[in-house]
């Protein structure tokens, strides 16, 4: 498997998980965010199940309107990134060691909404 396709849990398991503030838009976004939540149980799910992939595929897969939620991953490893998580998409996009990454995740879609379950991935 390269690198670039390699699972979010590759770059390390997750420690703590820091939930910095809540579901707000995406910049640039007027997507109404009322009712959506994130907590450490879905990090963790995206974390598990998230390929990394491109820009050039997030940006092609990215939905403009979307609400996000960040949170403040510390790896076991003892380092630490901010990931950005996406509602609508299944995409997350990880700002780790001064260097962006881009993750999705099939089974995500709709991660911050109240009734989310997870889908096995196809």
């Amino acid at each position: 498997m390269s690198p670039l396709w390699a699972h979010a849990q590759a770059i390390g398991p997750l420690g703590r998980i820091d939930l910095k503030r809540p579901v707000k838009p995406i910049p640039g976004s007027d997507a109404d965010c009322s009712g959506l939540v994130v907590d450490a149980k879905r990090i963790r799910h995206f974390w598990t199940h998230a390929v990394e992939s491109t820009a050039d595929n997030f940006q092609h897969g990215a939905d403009l309107a979307d609400c996000a939620a960040q949170a403040v991953l510390h790896l076991k490893a003892g380092t630490r990134g901010t990931l950005h998580l996406h509602d609508a998409t299944g995409w997350g996009v990880l700002e780790w060691k001064g260097r962006t990454r881009y993750f999705f995740c099939d089974s995500c879609e709709g991660i911050l909404g109240r009734g989310f379950r997870a889908r096995v991935a196809k």
